[in-house]
């Protein structure tokens, strides 16, 4: 203990202090000591300094430790010699205090500088990508009579609300405007052109239809082929908002095969993924489970005609695969059982029933899809675009290097 007084000072060793670090501290601890303990331990050293000395032949074979410190008695701070102590403890204090910092910089969890953060991320591989400035949709009106085209940088603001700051816009292109468009609208259906055994639902003009469940419908399709197609309608929507009614009509009996083959289909899959099976036991066989477990799920997405037939066909082209690579590696008898599903699945996707024929226009030209909804195309419009800067990725090109943009 050091007293007031100061007549027990420098009687100690403090340094280098005894470092430990407990778990989650939000800060290391690496200083091995300070101004303080680096000044009392150097004036300690004053009385046990000793110079070793030996002697050897052709005098005597001794070891002297003269003390040259001894003579130095005083302790005071404006003598030259502890004037030199406390200069050298200052340079000290501020070489470990910078040494912790350091050491701090160099962990995640007590880093404290982003730069740090930073160099830390690049070392697997992160590289922080710069801020996006904010962007919308900006919508012009010109007045009657004119055309322009509007040069990029045209600035816009916004009507700031209570409490609020305006934002300023500025277009990153050019522009073209035209008077005619101020009114115009997007065209929100098209003509709809229905095919032999079309499950999807159907749109009629208007909303008073008088059409309820179960009742029946007859679809004639002009020069098709059936020509006529007799339905039962499921469930009845007006849309007054549309002006239009829409009408889902019950499976056909080409849709009530398609799902009892594809059901079919689903249980030789079953079987062969049953593990009481043992059939797919080995490590080759692996991935021949892997498909089928693939194929399995997949099959409740598949429900129309065309995704039944890509349903099948993708797992038989997957399964095939397969096949080749046993064949290759003379797996025989697993080259047999993926074999035995491939048949299996041949033969029902032979016994799907023919697609409808493609709808054509009046002229015989292959008509457009239809319908059309905007809900899809509105719900994407509705999220506004970020787009990163082009030279996004330069932007911290030379990270590893300390070259960095503020």
């Amino acid at each position: 203990m050091t007293l007031p007084c100061g007549c027990c000072e420098g009687i100690r060793q403090m340094t280098p202090a005894t470092i430990t670090n407990p778990p989650n501290a939000s800060a290391l601890s690496y200083r091995v000591g300070t101004h303080a303990s680096f000044f009392e331990s150097m004036v300690t050293r004053l009385s046990a300094h000793e110079l070793v000395i030996k002697e050897r032949p052709p005098k005597r074979d001794t070891t002297l430790r003269p003390s040259p410190m001894l003579g130095l008695t005083t302790r005071t701070i404006d003598d030259p010699a502890i004037a030199l102590l406390d200069a050298w403890a200052i340079v000290a204090d501020v070489l470990t205090f910078y040494q912790e910092r350091i050491a701090n910089e160099g962990y995640l969890p007590t880093a404290t500088e982003r730069r740090s953060i930073i160099e830390l991320a690049a070392l697997v591989g992160y590289m922080l990508r710069p801020g996006v400035a904010a962007s919308g949709y900006l919508a012009f009106l010109l007045q009657d009579g004119y055309n322009a085209e509007i040069p990029p940088g045209t600035r816009a603001q916004t009507l700031p609300g209570p409490g609020e700051m305006p934002e300023s816009f500025e277009i990153g292109s050019s522009l073209a405007a035209r008077a005619d468009w101020n009114n115009l609208r997007p065209r929100q259906t098209r003509p709809l052109l229905i095919t032999p055994s079309w499950d999807a639902p159907i749109y009629l003009a208007g909303t008073a239809t008088n059409l309820k469940p179960n009742d029946p419908l007859l679809l004639d399709f002009g020069a098709g082929d059936p020509p006529q197609e007799f339905r039962r309608v499921k469930s009845v929507t007006p849309e007054p908002a549309f002006s239009r009614t829409k009408v889902e009509l019950q499976p056909s009996a080409a849709s009530h095969k398609v799902a009892a083959i594809a059901a079919e289909a689903q249980a030789v899959i079953d079987r062969y993924l049953d593990p009481r099976s043992g059939v797919f036991a080995t490590k080759a066989g692996g991935e021949v489970i892997d498909i089928l477990q693939r194929a399995a799920e997949r099959r409740a997405t598949s429900v129309t005609h065309e995704q039944v037939t890509d349903w099948m066909r993708d797992t038989l082209a997957r399964l095939r695969g397969r096949h080749r690579n046993a064949r290759s590696l003379k797996y025989r008898k697993l080259e047999e059982s993926i074999g035995g599903i491939i048949r299996e699945l041949e033969v029902l996707l032979r016994r799907l029933p023919p697609p409808g024929p493609p709808p054509t226009k009046a002229d015989g030209g292959p008509a457009a899809p239809a319908p059309l909804s905007l809900d899809a195309l509105l719900s994407a419009l509705s999220k506004p675009p970020s787009n990163p800067p082009r030279s996004g990725r330069a932007e911290y090109r030379h990270i590893g290097r300390w070259r960095m943009r503020p």
